[in-house]
């Protein structure tokens, strides 16, 4: 697990309960719709942070304008990355 950073303590601290996670991830995404293996360490951690912290974590993509030139691809990628967090512990949130 992560270790839970000053950001994910002064944000629940501060009355919060849910950080929003703006993704923008077709920005990290290769030409075959993969995204590097940083880039996804990074958010598992940023997510993982949140949970431990008693934060629940929202997923957001904007990627408004890409997501319209590329839907066909970005369809695909989002709902092969979702699988990556279906299997999560509900106790935690």
């Amino acid at each position: 697990m992560a270790e839970a950073g000053p950001d994910s303590h002064n944000i629940k601290d501060g009355g919060f309960d849910h950080v929003r996670m703006d993704l923008q991830a077709v920005a990290h995404m290769d030409k075959d719709g993969q995204r590097s293996a940083t880039w996804l360490k990074t958010l598992d951690t940023l997510v993982d942070a949140g949970l431990e912290t008693g934060l629940q974590a929202i997923l957001d993509e904007h990627d408004f304008a890409s997501c319209a030139r590329q839907a066909d691809l970005h369809d695909r990628t989002l709902k092969r990355m979702s699988g990556t967090f279906v299997e999560f512990d509900a106790a935690r949130t």
